[in-house]
């Protein structure tokens, strides 16, 4: 029984962390290999949304996990963690209820070197972590696919709560800190109410960068 594990949303400074688990025999993730499953960077929204259906019909077990921005603000702020540490204990909680099943953990690299090693008294079987491991394992595509589609869909309802709340506001972007419409929808949701909603990982420097320069009224640095 192969385990792949994989997740989507770990740099964005907009809504949370995802992480997927598939477990599947061989020949089924051969079947989904011809299917066309992926990575699912390299994958439509379309495609990866009806792939995913056909993984959850397809595989002996599958589950995602999502962790919100307030769970990372206090693994960072509060408890002083890394997110590396943050991803290591999502994982050891999804593979869980499945461990005794696992004879092959692949995983898309999270960490360091050591990451693997930190599963060791977790699964008795092999353990890999590789970079880019979503395009070489199918394991880990269909466990990427399912962690992107969840985290699509809760990012499309926050696009959709933003909007109703304040259609004055401008769009959301990408979420990722280096994105420029992400960048003006921080600055002027925070000029406007002084605070960011609970879906913005108040941790990321992105927001600390923003607060400082608000407070020097030098807007034109962010």
């Amino acid at each position: 029984m192969i385990a792949g594990i994989d997740e989507a949303g770990r740099g964005p400074v907009i809504g949370p962390m995802v992480i997927g688990l598939v477990l599947a025999k061989n020949d089924q993730l051969k079947r989904l290999r011809k299917l066309g499953v992926d990575d699912s960077k390299k994958l439509s929204i379309r495609k990866r949304t009806m792939l995913s259906q056909i993984i959850m019909e397809n595989v002996e077990y599958y589950d995602t996990l999502v962790i919100n921005p307030l769970e990372i603000d206090n693994y960072v702020f509060n408890e002083n963690l890394t997110l590396t540490t943050l991803m290591e204990h999502g994982l050891k909680k999804i593979i869980h209820p499945v461990k005794s099943k696992i004879t092959f953990l692949q995983i898309d690299k999270m960490g360091g070197k050591d990451f693997a090693d930190r599963f060791k008294d977790d699964i008795k079987g092999k353990i890999i972590c590789e970079e880019k491991g979503d395009a070489k394992y199918t394991s880990i595509g269909a466990a990427s696919i399912l962690a992107k589609v969840v985290r699509d869909r809760i990012i499309e309802n926050i696009k959709k709560d933003v909007k109703k709340s304040d259609p004055n506001l401008p769009g959301l972007g990408s979420g990722y800190p280096s994105d420029p419409e992400t960048k003006k929808f921080l600055r002027e949701y925070y000029m406007k109410y002084n605070q960011f909603s609970d879906y913005v990982r108040k941790s990321w420097s992105t927001i600390s960068n923003l607060t400082d320069i608000l407070s020097q009224s030098n807007l034109d640095d962010f």
